[in-house]
């Protein structure tokens, strides 16, 4: 298995999405990737997403604070590089 960019980014990506800030590791489905194109965001084909988040029960409430992230927070990494694959997926496909 391959390693995290960081330890920080590791403790926030692996925790529990219901406690306090986290973030979220999305494979889109092509469903998300046509509405995202119809909201005016494209979302590049079979590149992961990168999501912060403040802590959730439903991962479907639209109400739930959330920012996408290109860069590790912590210490810069390009995410869509650095994790290419699906080995750190942490999360369903969501309809944002």
């Amino acid at each position: 298995m391959k390693d995290y960019c960081c330890q920080k980014f590791k403790f926030y990506s692996t925790g529990n999405s219901e406690l306090g800030l986290n973030i979220r590791i999305i494979k889109p489905s092509e469903e998300m990737n046509n509405e995202s194109l119809r909201r005016g965001f494209p979302i590049e084909n079979n590149k992961l997403l990168f999501i912060m988040t403040e802590g959730y029960k439903n991962r479907l409430d639209n109400n739930v604070k959330h920012i996408f992230i290109n860069n590790c927070p912590f210490c810069g990494t390009d995410l869509k590089s650095f994790y290419n694959d699906g080995e750190f997926i942490n999360e369903d496909n969501h309809d944002w």
